[in-house]
This record gives C-alpha cells, sequence and structure tokens, in this order.
C-alpha cells in the first residue's frame, strides 16, 4: 500500500519517512482510519475509510484539529495519552470521537510518533471503530450493577424485616402493659406511636420489592396502607371505595398510597378529617384525597424517602414524591388548591 499521490499530500506537509515494516501495518488495517498529524494535533492526512467509519471526507479533515472531534469527558484522557509521544512511546487510548452526524462513536486509536530530520514532530495513527463493542460492554456491566442492587436489596429486605418483628413484638407489649397506667406523660405516649409508626413503615418497605407491573386491586391496596397507620389518623379518614382494578408495580404503587396518606394526614399536627375515595375512570382507577390545605404535611422523613427512591437521605416533599411515583407508574397526578380544601387525584392505568 503507497501514501497519496504526492501532489495531494506533500503541497501541505512534507512527506514523513515511511520503511517498509510501517507499509505492512498500513495495509494490514486499511479498513480502519489512517491518518498522519502534526505536533498539536491537526490532521495532516486521513484515508479514504474516514468517510465510511465516520461521515467525515478526507478534504473536510485535512487542516482540522482533532481535538475538536473528541468528547470533551474524554480529552484529559487522550491529553495523557499523547504525552508520551514526546519520549517515543506509543499510544494506545479508547474514546468517543464525533461523526459528521454529531453523533459519537467509541473508537480505540493507536498511535506512534516519529520526528523528521528537520526535528518536526509527526504522529501516525490507526483508529478502529469499537463502538458495538463498548455498547456491549456497557449493557454488561449495568446488568451486573442491577444483579448486585437487586442481591443488596434482598438482604436488606431480610434485615429490615427481621428488624421490624423483634422491635414490633415489645412493642406491642409494652403498649397493652401502658392502657393500665392511668395518666401516661404526652411525651412518653408521642415517642411510643412514633416507634411503631417507623416500625410499620420498615414492614411496609420490607415485604415490598418492585416488580414487574400485575392486576392489582386499588382498594385493597389503600385498606392495608390504613390498617399501617396510626389509629389517630386512621379514625379521621373517611373512605369511599369502589371496588378498582389497576395494573402497577406493587412496591410503587403501596408507597404512593402511603406517601399520599402520611401527607394529607400527618399525625404530628392537627388534623381535620381526610375524604378519601376510589372510583373508576375511562382509562383506570382514581384513588382521590381531600384535605384542609393547612394540614398537609411540608416534609416526608428523609430516610423514610430515601428507602423508597434509592438515593442518599434528603428532605423530601410528599406530593412531590407522590407525583414522582404516579408518573413511574405511568399514571396522572393532579392537585388542586382551593381555599377551604386541598385535592389530590391519581389517575393509574387499569387491567
Amino acid at each position: 500500500m503507497s501514501l497519496p499521490p504526492r501532489g495531494d499530500y506533500v503541497r501541505r506537509v512534507q512527506d514523513p519517512p515511511i520503511d517498509d515494516e510501517a507499509r505492512c501495518l498500513l495495509a494490514e488495517y486499511a479498513s480502519d482510519l489512517l491518518s498522519v498529524h502534526d505536533a498539536q494535533g491537526r490532521y495532516l492526512y486521513a484515508s479514504p475509510s474516514s468517510e465510511r467509519l465516520f461521515g467525515w471526507k478526507p478534504a473536510e479533515l485535512v487542516g482540522l484539529d482533532a481535538y475538536e472531534l473528541f468528547h470533551p469527558e474524554d480529552v484529559p484522557l487522550i491529553r495523557e495519552d499523547h504525552e508520551g509521544h514526546a519520549e517515543d512511546v506509543p499510544g494506545r487510548v479508547r474514546y468517543r470521537l464525533r461523526c459528521k452526524d454529531d453523533e459519537y462513536r467509541w473508537v480505540e486509536t493507536r498511535s506512534l510518533a516519529h520526528r523528521e530530520p528537520d526535528g518536526a514532530l509527526r504522529i501516525m495513527c490507526i483508529t478502529r471503530d469499537v463502538h458495538d463493542e463498548e455498547v456491549q460492554r456497557e449493557r454488561a456491566r449495568a446488568a451486573e450493577t442491577a444483579m448486585l442492587r437487586a442481591s443488596m436489596s434482598q438482604r436488606l429486605i431480610g434485615l429490615v424485616r427481621g428488624l421490624a418483628h423483634e422491635i414490633n413484638n415489645p412493642l406491642s407489649a409494652a403498649f397493652l402493659t401502658l392502657a393500665y397506667v392511668p395518666e401516661l406523660p404526652p411525651e412518653m405516649e408521642q415517642a411510643l406511636r412514633r416507634i411503631r409508626d417507623v416500625v410499620r413503615e420498615l414492614g411496609l418497605l420490607a415485604e415490598l420489592a418492585p416488580g414487574p407491573p400485575e392486576p392489582l386491586s386499588l382498594p385493597a391496596v389503600v385498606e392495608r396502607v390504613l390498617a399501617l397507620t396510626d389509629e389517630t389518623r386512621r379514625g379521621l379518614i373517611v373512605s369511599s371505595m369502589d371496588e378498582v382494578t389497576v395494573r402497577a408495580d406493587r412496591a410503587r404503587l403501596y408507597q404512593l398510597v402511603y406517601v399520599l396518606v402520611v401527607a394529607h394526614a400527618p399525625a404530628d399536627t392537627e388534623v381535620h378529617s381526610v375524604q378519601l375515595s376510589c372510583r373508576s375512570a375511562h382509562e383506570g382507577g382514581v384513588l382521590e384525597i381531600v384535605s384542609k390545605p393547612g394540614q398537609v404535611r411540608e416534609t416526608i422523613r428523609a430516610d423514610l424517602g430515601a428507602a423508597i427512591r434509592g438515593e442518599a437521605p434528603a428532605p423530601v416533599l410528599p406530593l412531590q414524591l407522590a407525583e414522582q411515583l404516579t408518573h413511574e407508574l405511568g399514571g396522572r397526578f393532579e392537585m388542586r388548591a382551593e381555599h377551604v380544601a386541598l385535592t389530590t387525584t391519581v389517575e393509574l392505568p387499569a387491567e
């Protein structure tokens, strides 16, 4: 294989001397992009394969700074690889290259520096497309990460279930004993109720792991969640439920209903009655909760929010979290605030 005719190349730079061994190397990788660059990275020559591989015609590349085509996140790695050229160290680096259509593709470039008699540095490169290989590798990494997370989640669920069980038994005994105490300090009663709420929340999260959508009775889910809430809060919730079946991820649906109940009927504030209803809709089922605007809980516990979202603990707005969960379930979320009432409506897909 010979280099382009002198008229196509030498008008820009002097021909870099290429020995027979280098010619054999170029011939072997002729299907890849062969290029020559100056010390600053500008293209001096690009083989015709540049258009087939990346959409760039050779004439479009000549004179262009190669760094203009590198993905910004990959530039530091590429610079580090190129630093070896000053000491005649061959380079090899994988990065993302911008194509003519402005899409990036993964490539691998092997490079070798050569100094001409006048001391000018020339960089000879062979660049091959490894995009499909990198995509497959990324998918494998993602699958491995998902399996690891699932395994950790199952272990955590087992741990939480055990903790909830161990705490709940003595807690129930404590409440039974305290029922015979004439006057219980309000602070102690409030603290015990809060502990019980935490245990119930842990139990709800431990029982459920994310899974595929399945047909679920919306009233049954609501009743289960209400059974886990504080008696005072539960007594103030007036429900009216028609039998409605929706198709949803069981864990996400339970979490959504729980967050809505906690938001509209917080246990640690004065709560007025809350109207909760389930009904059929044209495209699925509707869950609606109506309460007074001033009693809506502003934040949900950071640790509970983190457990639901799978993120680092941070204050979470309950109704904002409810909206996110609704969208993840493929539903529609609406909130209407009026002078005397705050209405939150969630519509979920039917079976």
